[in-house]
């Protein structure tokens, strides 16, 4: 986080792609990959012919569950963070 350099207030300053809109736009998109990842490993065990493939839906749904865990923790830490403020 960036602090603003006005000596009077040392407010903490989000940028634009770390604002809420865009971080609940993101976890959306991460859940979507998400619910894509887990359709495509039951997708994937139903066919025998892709078992063997069956680790790239698991990428996609480890990695897009870290990043919305990541954002969410983030946000959560940032509204706590407000709140004591106020």
């Amino acid at each position: 986080m960036l602090y603003n350099k006005n000596r009077s207030s040392r407010k903490v300053y989000i940028p634009w792609y770390d604002s809420d809109p865009i971080c609940f736009t993101v976890i959306f998109f991460m859940v979507l990959i998400f619910l894509f990842g887990v359709s495509g490993i039951v997708f994937a065990l139903e066919k025998v012919e892709y078992n063997e493939h069956v680790w790239v839906p698991c990428v996609l749904v480890i990695m897009s569950g870290l990043v919305a865990i990541s954002i969410i923790t983030r946000l959560v830490k940032r509204y706590i963070r407000k709140a004591k403020e106020h």
